[in-house]
């Protein structure tokens, strides 16, 4: 069941996705005058716009989806964020709902399975937290190489005003995106 009101939260990534080291070999840059522009500026940038955009989590890392209810009966929840290897838990109205109720199935998008129907929820705002582990515990080549050649664009219009050039992303990134986009089911 996918949902209008939710908050999804990942938690920040341990490491980078694309080390500055990879990406310097990318751009063929040779200097280290400018790895800590690289490191907290234009890698970070290009690995948040490829998560957002493929709606999947490049390091895997604890993320936290709230909800208003769970669905009816038997149905799923979709869980954000790519490939999911744990739910730590689900929590409804401040109670904790035994794992053994449900199974996470499917990697694009997770889904969460009742495998008992869901109790009703009766709390206000967002009363429903589900606690779970996202994201590939190694990055595909292509994600990584869309994350270099945006990092790698940026970083060479680091010092112009363009603010239409700076948001290009380069056709082969955009391709790489394309072939990973989680779609909605």
């Amino acid at each position: 069941m996918r949902y209008r009101e939710r908050v999804w939260t990942p938690s920040a990534p341990a490491s980078l996705a694309v080390s500055v080291e990879e990406f310097k070999a990318h751009a063929r840059i040779t200097f280290a005058e400018s790895d800590d522009q690289i490191e907290d500026i234009f890698l970070p940038a290009a690995i948040s716009y490829v998560e957002k955009e493929t709606q999947r989590l490049l390091t895997a890392r604890e993320a936290v989806l709230r909800l208003p209810t769970l669905p009816d009966g038997f149905c799923d929840v979709e869980l954000p964020g790519g490939e999911v290897s744990a739910v730590e838990s689900v929590v409804a109205d401040g109670v904790t709902i035994d794992g053994s109720a449900y199974e996470v199935v499917g990697d694009s998008p997770a889904r969460i399975l009742a495998l008992e129907a869901w109790p009703a929820v009766t709390g206000r705002g967002l009363p429903v937290t589900i606690t779970y582990t996202a994201g590939f515990a190694e990055a595909p080549a292509e994600l990584k190489v869309a994350v270099c050649m945006i990092a790698a664009e940026n970083y060479r219009r680091r010092t112009e005003a363009d603010i239409e050039g700076a948001q290009r992303v380069p056709l082969g990134a955009a391709h790489y995106i394309g072939k990973w986009r989680i779609r909605a089911l």
